[in-house]
């Protein structure tokens, strides 16, 4: 928990494994809008340890916003549980996962962190993007 809230805060980039993170946002009216982040994981450079037939790892995702000055306004965490048999982990192999996560946000300038950290090899990838919700 402390490396990845130390993530969060950081501004350096680490890519232990690569991630990518977009980001769209819908207008609601002039001064709401839904900001969507979506997060893909390419699960070929995670750890997966096989267990009883079973590939295991867990990973937690998390998505922090901050306005433009840098202030923390919120964040989400989703902990994914990995525990596949050999076919579902081929078609994920293939497709990959992606992590969405909302916020509700006023038009302005917003820098998006993702940390995600997984267990059994202990990496960690964070990166930021700049977000601009024009009026």
């Amino acid at each position: 928990k402390e490396e990845i809230k130390e993530a969060i805060y950081s501004r350096d980039e680490s890519n232990e494994f690569p991630i990518e993170v977009r980001t769209q946002f819908i207008k609601l009216n002039e001064d709401e809008a839904t900001l969507f982040v979506l997060t893909h994981l390419d699960l070929h450079y995670l750890s997966l340890r096989k267990d009883e037939g079973q590939s295991l790892n867990n990973v937690t995702v998390v998505t922090a916003l901050f306005d433009g000055t840098g202030k923390f306004l919120k964040a989400t965490q989703e902990r994914l549980e990995f525990r596949l048999q050999d076919s579902s982990l081929e078609r994920l192999l293939r497709s990959g996962v992606t992590v969405r996560s909302n916020f509700e946000v006023n038009p302005g300038t917003y820098l998006v962190r993702q940390v995600v950290r997984e267990d059994e090899g202990g990496q960690l990838s964070s990166l930021s993007r700049t977000v601009e919700i024009h009026y």
